[in-house]
């Protein structure tokens, strides 16, 4: 695992990029990509205006292509995608990142009654997401002929998914809409069960099971990721 520190003029801060030897000359090529659309750098600005931002080309612990961590201000990106994927999650992210509607504060679990309507809020904000990264992608090809391009059915496959109800249904056959269904799902599980160990540690504690009292258990954070239609 490799780091290079990228810094131009059309950065306002430094962003950290971990990577794999093997993929540099794909890496350089994206991030000159990224670095001419000023629609990119803007977002990339906007994420890195308070933090430090780590782009991640190697992760392989990840469900999809993708995921952007607000926790941790990183973008991570599945390993050993081609070129074009690698692009095309990247400026997901990015969007995802950016989005207002998928802030830390908009997803606190308790502004849900159940799974389906947490994962649905998500989705349907994650569905602008692509609507806007399609429309950068499409631009960035169009500044970028050399780029390798998408087939006449990955076009097709984006045209259609820019209906909302496709694109729900999509998601839902995918196992990505699942994936926000478990984590809400897990969570509350979690939660359920250190508030029914505290109302009953008069009866029976250790010191071990004091670590499940909810003064001392931290939410855990969203993981955002990329379907793999892209």
């Amino acid at each position: 695992m490799l780091t290079m520190i990228l810094n131009s003029e059309e950065l306002n801060n430094p962003i950290k990029i971990i990577y794999q030897e093997a993929i540099l000359d794909a890496v350089n090529i994206l991030l000159q990509v990224v670095c001419t659309s000023e629609i990119c750098v803007n977002k990339l600005n906007k994420v890195s205006e308070f933090h430090f931002l780590k782009i991640d080309f190697t992760a392989t612990d990840i469900p999809f292509q993708g995921q952007w961590l607000e926790s941790e201000q990183t973008i991570k990106v599945k390993a050993s995608l081609p070129l074009e994927k690698m692009i095309q999650t990247l400026i997901f992210e990015l969007c995802n990142a950016t989005n207002p509607a998928l802030t830390k504060n908009k997803l606190r679990l308790s502004n849900f009654p159940n799974a389906d309507s947490y994962a649905l809020y998500i989705e349907t904000a994650e569905h602008q997401s692509f609507l806007e990264a399609c429309l950068l992608y499409m631009d960035i090809l169009k500044n970028h002929p050399e780029l390798p391009r998408p087939d006449s059915q990955e076009l097709q496959k984006f045209r259609e998914l820019y209906d909302d109800k496709t694109y729900l249904n999509y998601v839902k056959k995918n196992g990505h809409y699942q994936h926000y269904v478990q984590y809400y799902t897990d969570t509350q599980r979690k939660k359920n069960h250190s508030r029914d160990f505290f109302f009953n540690r008069d009866e029976q504690i250790t010191n071990d099971e004091k670590t499940f009292s909810p003064e001392n258990k931290k939410e855990e954070s969203l993981q955002l990721v990329t379907p793999d239609f892209l």
